[in-house]
Formats: structure tokens, C-alpha cells, sequence
């Protein structure tokens, strides 16, 4: 009976260490995701910013 609960135990415990694994591999991914995005973001805006120049910029001819 003990060894069954020992078994039990350690299938459940290597059960818990892959899913923990699986766990930080996707938060790495979701957080690799969010960097990208806000790197795509910026460089967006930047092209924005230059296809737009703003009112009273150096890029205007008069």
C-alpha cells in the first residue's frame, strides 16, 4: 500500500515539475511577446512620425 502512495507521489510530483516547466516556458514567451510588441510599437510610431511631420517642424517649407 505505501509503495502504491510513493508512486502515486512521484508520478504526481514529475507530473507537477512538467507542468511548472511548461508554465515559465509560456510566461517567457508572453513576455518575449510584449517586448516585441512594444518594439513594433515604437518603430510605428517613428514611421508615423516621419510620414507626419507635426505642425511647426523643421520639415515644412513655407
Amino acid at each position: 500500500m505505501k509503495d502504491l502512495e510513493a508512486e502515486e507521489r512521484a508520478r504526481l510530483n514529475a507530473q507537477i515539475e512538467e507542468l511548472t516547466n511548461e508554465l515559465e516556458a509560456a510566461q517567457i514567451e508572453r513576455d518575449q511577446a510584449r517586448a516585441a510588441t512594444r518594439v513594433m510599437s515604437q518603430a510605428l510610431e517613428q514611421m508615423n512620425q516621419l510620414l507626419h511631420p507635426r505642425a511647426g517642424g523643421t520639415d515644412r517649407e513655407d
